[in-house]
C-alpha cells in the first residue's frame, strides 16, 4: 500500500466530512485540501481581522490520533471558534465548539469503512439549552474503481449546515488521480474538489459545495519552499441563536472575499501563511436554509481583511 495514496485518502475523507456536515469554512477547505498528512497530532489555528467592521474571527482545530492497531485507526477532533463584530444588529459575539471522534477500518483490496461523530454547540450562548446543540455524523465506505481511483459512498447528517438540516443525506463521490499524481479530483454529490500541479512551481485548486460555497486558489513557488498565492472565497457560516423566534431557523453569515498571500513552510512540522485582501457582499440573516426566505437581513460594508493561518504537526 503506497503512503502517498494513504495521505490522499486521509485528506479526501477529512474534507468530505467537512463539506457534507458543514463544519469547515471555505478558507479551511481551500487551504487544507491535500495538506493533511498522517501526522499523529495536528494543530491548526487561524486569526482573521476586518478593521472597517471590527470583525475578529478565530479558530483552533486539534486532530489527534488516539490508537492505530492492525487495520483500525481511532482519532479525536476538537474545534473551537469565535466570531465577533460590532457592526451588526445581531449578537456581537458568536462562538462554536465541537468535540468528536472518528474510526476507520481498512480491509483487503484497498477498501475501508469509516464513521465520524461530533457533538458541540454554535451559538451566541453555547449549550444554554438543547436547542443550541449541534450534531454531525458521517459514515463512509470506499472501494477501488481501478488501481488509482476510488468510489466513496457516504451517509451524512447535520442539524447546522446551509441546507437540508436534520435530514440524513446519502451521497457518493469518485476520487480520481492522474498517473503522474499531478491531478487529483473528488467528483461528488453535492460537491466538487480538485487540485492540479501544472509543473513543479505552480498549483491550482478549488472546491464547490451546493448551493453557494466556492473557493479557488492559484499558487506559485517564489523562493525555496515559499509560495505566493491568490484566492477567492464565497463562504457561509451558521449559528443557532439562543433567542431565535423560530427554532428551525439559523443565523447565517454570507461573505465573499478575494486576496493574495504568502505560505511559509518553515519545516516539515510548521507551516504559516498570511493573507490580505478585500471582503465584500457580506450580510447576516436568519432563515431555515440559505435557499429559503431570509429575515432580518443586515448588510455589512466591504472591508479589507488580514488572515493568519498556522499548522503544526507532531510526528
Amino acid at each position: 500500500m503506497c503512503k502517498y495514496c494513504d495521505m490522499v485518502r486521509v485528506a479526501v475523507l477529512a474534507h468530505l466530512f467537512s463539506l457534507l456536515v458543514g463544519t469547515a469554512s471555505a478558507r479551511e477547505r481551500s487551504m487544507g485540501f491535500g495538506d493533511y498528512g498522517l501526522a499523529p497530532t495536528q494543530i491548526e489555528t487561524r486569526l482573521g481581522f476586518a478593521p472597517k467592521n471590527e470583525i475578529f474571527d478565530q479558530t483552533l482545530i486539534l486532530n489527534q490520533r488516539l490508537l492505530e492497531r492492525d487495520n483500525n485507526t481511532w482519532r479525536a477532533i476538537l474545534r473551537t471558534g469565535s466570531f465577533q463584530s460590532d457592526s451588526t444588529s445581531y449578537p456581537s459575539s458568536l462562538k462554536d465548539f465541537e468535540l468528536g471522534a472518528s474510526f476507520v477500518r481498512k480491509f483487503q483490496g484497498e477498501r475501508d469503512l469509516g464513521l465520524r461523530l461530533s457533538v458541540g454547540s454554535a451559538s451566541d450562548k453555547p449549550f444554554k439549552t438543547a436547542s443550541e446543540t449541534v450534531v454531525n455524523l458521517l459514515a463512509h465506505y470506499r472501494y477501488p474503481a481501478n488501481p488509482s481511483d476510488s468510489w466513496i459512498l457516504v451517509l451524512a447528517y447535520s442539524n447546522n449546515r446551509t441546507f437540508a438540516n436534520n435530514i440524513p443525506l446519502p451521497g457518493f463521490a469518485y476520487l480520481a488521480r492522474s498517473e503522474d499524481r499531478r491531478f487529483t479530483a473528488l467528483f461528488g454529490l453535492p460537491f466538487l474538489m480538485a487540485s492540479w500541479l501544472p509543473d513543479r512551481d505552480w498549483s491550482v485548486k478549488g472546491s464547490y459545495l451546493f448551493p453557494l460555497a466556492i473557493t479557488g486558489q492559484v499558487a506559485r513557488t517564489i523562493w525555496g519552499p515559499v509560495q505566493g498565492f491568490v484566492a477567492f472565497d464565497w463562504d457561509q457560516a451558521s449559528w443557532l441563536r439562543a433567542a431565535r423566534e423560530v427554532k428551525n431557523e439559523r443565523l447565517y453569515y454570507d461573505t465573499k472575499s478575494a486576496g493574495a498571500g504568502v505560505k511559509f513552510p518553515f519545516s516539515r512540522e510548521l507551516v504559516v501563511s498570511a493573507t490580505g485582501g478585500y471582503a465584500f457582499d457580506r450580510r447576516f440573516f436568519e432563515a431555515e436554509s440559505i435557499l429559503k426566505e431570509k429575515r432580518g437581513v443586515n448588510e455589512l460594508a466591504a472591508s479589507p481583511f488580514v488572515l493568519i493561518n498556522l499548522v503544526y504537526r507532531i510526528f
